[in-house]
């Protein structure tokens, strides 16, 4: 089952589009989307994480990945995040995106949070 995010600039208030991340009951194995930026043009959008790389529709430059891998999610600093995806055969590997401000591709400032708001299957 995946997750509804929500981001939000402090400082541009740019009106940013729910996202669906995660993966659903038929390809959860094969595709994981998670939020990803393109610093370049500035598109704020979702991409299968698995993919070994990362264009950008619009400019054709890699984008960067929100979030990041850790070996153990449930490790102490790891509690305050707003998705997760378990992506090892034990539960522990897998994808975070934490509760913290995140550089916003409009306005290139440490002002943009993800807000959880729903899931999806």
């Amino acid at each position: 089952m995946g997750s509804i995010i929500t981001p939000h600039c402090s400082n541009c208030k740019f009106p940013f589009k729910q996202m669906m991340v995660g993966g659903g009951m038929i390809d959860f194995i094969e595709s994981v989307k998670i939020p990803f930026s393109c610093y370049d043009c500035g598109t704020l959008k979702v991409q299968n994480i698995y993919l070994p790389s990362n264009k950008c529709s619009k400019c054709k430059k890699e984008m960067m990945m929100f979030g990041k891998e850790v070996e153990n999610m449930n490790s102490y600093e790891y509690r305050d995040r707003v998705f997760d995806w378990g992506m090892g055969s034990f539960g522990e590997e897998g994808y975070v995106l934490m509760n913290e401000n995140y550089l916003c591709p409009k306005c290139k400032e440490m002002s943009l949070k993800f807000e959880p708001t729903g899931m999806w299957d």
